[in-house]
């Protein structure tokens, strides 16, 4: 199990020996994560930050590979993983859906603009 905390840390925890497993500390000046989603192979965590940025995590090597600041110049309502685990995804307040790739650094690799009503 994955959990955020207001300390700006992402912890992971074992639910059979209901133990945390890890602790992902963040500095205490950066942002909370909003929202955290996992990927299916579980080898992604996957976090949208409260200052709009997005923030992927390695689990096997426990490290932060990728930080999008700016990801979006409004609130971050909905993150997702595509099930190849190739992709991820964050949805805003901004009418925009913004894709960015796991394997490596690249920002945005497309963004989708929606004229509907913000994404949540």
């Amino acid at each position: 199990m994955i959990s955020g905390a207001g300390d700006n840390s992402i912890k992971i925890f074992d639910l059979e020996t209901k133990k945390q497993v890890h602790h992902f500390v963040e500095a205490q000046e950066e942002p909370m994560a909003s929202k955290i989603v996992v990927s299916k192979n579980g080898k992604w965590i996957v976090c949208a930050c409260e200052d709009n940025s997005v923030k992927l995590f390695d689990i096997e090597t426990k490290q932060q590979v990728n930080h999008i600041l700016d990801a979006h110049p409004e609130k971050i309502h909905a993150i997702a993983i595509s099930p190849d685990n190739k992709y991820f995804v964050s949805g805003s307040q901004d009418r925009s859906i913004q894709i960015f790739e796991t394997q490596n650094d690249k920002e945005a690799a497309n963004s989708i603009n929606y004229a509907h009503d913000s994404i949540e």
